[in-house]
């Protein structure tokens, strides 16, 4: 038990080692650099395919993660089976129900990530249309041919009343009005 202790504790600290080298190397480069905003066009380019892809990244890892840590707590649970009758037990029952509901949580946190990657795709969509003429151009010919047709006057056959358009009988003399 002691031995896994300190197999942990070594991995954590090279972990907080090649985090601490990398945040290093990547602020000394902005130091000597300068912030080069065209480099950040690329990171921020496509913004919504690149949450999608986090959000499926995110999942798979912590997926890995999940199982992992699972295995691990029934392994130490069984390691215990003649100190502790009760952990062992609990760790047989409660380590897949745990494994389980975490990876269906951790899912659903995911595909709210992606939903949002969506919206700022679709968004992305909707201004590139909004943003060209012939889109403002064919809504206002589609406003002009509404109001020219609002503008047309309807007479009933009959007793040359005006009537409302589609409406079933003349409000005058109760002619029945086709509209085919």
């Amino acid at each position: 038990m002691e031995f896994l202790k300190i197999i942990l504790v070594s991995i954590t600290a090279v972990l907080c080692i090649v985090a601490f080298i990398l945040c290093y190397r990547f602020i000394k480069k902005i130091i000597k650099n300068g912030v080069n905003f065209s480099s950040l066009q690329k990171w921020y380019g496509k913004i919504g395919k690149k949450v999608k892809q986090l959000a499926m990244w995110i999942f798979l890892v912590g997926a890995i993660f999940i199982i992992v840590s699972g295995i691990v707590m029934f392994f130490v649970s069984i390691t215990r089976v003649f100190t502790d009758d009760i952990v062992w037990i609990l760790g047989i029952f409660f380590i897949p129900i745990y494994i389980l509901v975490s990876i269906v949580l951790e899912f659903v946190a995911t595909w709210l990530i992606y939903a949002f990657g969506e919206l700022v795709d679709d968004a992305q969509i909707i201004t590139k249309k909004l943003d060209s003429e012939s889109f403002y151009e064919d809504n206002i010919k589609d406003s002009e041919d509404s109001e020219k047709a609002s503008k047309v006057e309807y007479f009933c056959p009959s007793c040359d009343a005006k009537v409302a358009h589609q409406s079933e009988r003349c409000n005058n003399c109760g002619q029945k009005l086709d509209w085919t």
